[in-house]
């Protein structure tokens, strides 16, 4: 099943800046495949379930659907700019019963988080997946934004890096590394990865004069994988194709591709396949990956722009992005996204503008709606003040008209609670 996915194999290494060999990659049908698939292949009913609060918004109707990990089966984690909180869910795991029948489950976003648009920092990375394997954890990771990227400063490595590193270099790295220093973390990075380097990336630690025997050894002491990424060719190339790939440790794709889908198929979409391949073969994916981070660089920025300048002065508060789809905002805290979104001005009473590309509909009449953050929890009960603002689908003209007409609408809310 993997000998056609030399293309992606070699794709993935020069993006991902470390080797990504066909034995661990399988494709799917888009990341949320990917997600259902992984969750069904290595979780039970019985499994625990760690998430970062808030999460992905369709993910909760996902574990519902699969069963796994719902009701008190079920921990939120918080997150800040640098992604999720490692030492909360420390104490969570110092303080849960072990479980002796099957491994839990942890499902994050690592880079470029939807909806929170944070990324997990390489320190945390490397603590994260130490913290995998001493508890037993298999670390389910939706990296669908890892190539949509244009920071200024280097992104941490997609997380089946950090699952290749033994203990005791993922140790150092998380011992030298801090949140907010990318670029400090990058230069150990790369000299970890520099096949000069003192160790090997499947084995344990050795000094460059230790002996063949030693080595071999050592590599029985190999720690076992943790880590399932899931990427999308959805995010990166076209959302029709609905194509997506999972990369892991061989065992792993090995546990994977046992699923009862893949393996009555014989694999999952193959015209699909076909496509992606031929693109990355004639260089259209590379071409299309520059051109989209060009665009999307610009229309979060305008975004961004249209928010300050059609929002009061602290009003709102919101990082710009570096990458992904999403800018994450805060609204005042009398200002509960939905109930705004779903206030209607009084009859008569016209937008101050028309949109760009025709008229549309929503709740308000007004052709203007947010996701509210609260629909990117479990409970429903959190982030209702947040909004999460998607700039990946619509122009930057439409853009700004967008904002402005959601400004429109906020004065005439805030009229209406007297505020």
């Amino acid at each position: 099943m993997r000998s056609s996915f030399f293309p992606q194999s070699r794709f993935l290494t020069t993006r991902y800046g470390f080797p990504v060999p066909p034995s661990e990659v399988v494709m799917t049908c888009g990341s949320s495949s990917g997600i259902c698939m992984s969750l069904e292949t290595f979780g039970t009913p019985e499994c625990r379930l760690y998430l970062e609060d808030p999460t992905y918004f369709i993910f909760p109707a996902i574990i519902k659907s699969v069963h796994i990990g719902t009701g008190p089966n079920t921990t939120t984690l918080p997150s800040d700019e640098y992604g999720l909180c490692v030492e909360a869910l420390e104490t969570r795991l110092v303080s849960t019963t072990p479980s002796n029948q099957t491994r839990d489950l942890l499902y994050c976003i690592p880079a470029h988080h939807n909806p929170t648009a944070c990324t997990l920092s390489t320190h945390r990375r490397a603590r994260l997946v130490l913290l995998a394997r001493k508890y037993g954890l298999t670390l389910i990771c939706d990296e669908p934004y890892q190539l949509l990227d244009w920071s200024t400063e280097p992104l941490p490595r997609a997380m089946r890096f950090f699952d290749t590193l033994d203990d005791a270099v993922l140790a150092d790295l998380a011992a030298r590394t801090r949140d907010g220093d990318e670029v400090g973390a990058a230069a150990l990075v790369s000299a970890i990865a520099s096949p000069n380097a003192a160790h090997t990336t499947t084995t344990t630690t050795a000094a460059t004069t230790t002996t063949t025997t030693t080595a071999a050894a050592s590599t029985s002491t190999t720690p076992p994988p943790v880590v399932v990424s899931l990427g999308s060719f959805s995010k990166i190339l076209a959302p029709g194709l609905r194509m997506g790939w999972l990369h892991a440790h061989p065992a792993l794709v090995d546990r994977f591709e046992r699923h009862g889908l893949l393996w009555s198929g014989g694999g999952l979409n193959p015209m699909g396949c076909y496509l992606c391949t031929q693109m990355i073969t004639d260089g259209t994916l590379d071409r299309t990956l520059a051109h989209l981070c060009t665009v999307y660089r610009a229309r979060s920025q305008a975004l961004c722009q249209a928010l300050r300048e059609y929002f009061p002065a602290g009003t709102l508060h919101f990082r710009e992005p570096s990458g992904g789809y999403f800018v994450w905002v805060r609204f005042p805290e009398w200002c509960q996204v939905e109930a705004m979104c779903g206030y209607v001005p009084p009859a008569g009473e016209a937008p101050p503008d028309q949109l760009v590309g025709g008229p549309c509909t929503s709740q308000n009449g007004w052709g203007v709606a947010v996701r509210s953050g609260a629909t990117c929890t479990i409970s429903g009960k959190h982030f209702g003040t947040w909004a999460r603002m998607c700039f990946a689908f619509y122009g930057e003209e439409e853009i700004r008209w967008g904002v402005r007409r959601l400004a429109a609408l906020y004065r005439r809310y805030k009229e209406h609670m007297h505020m």
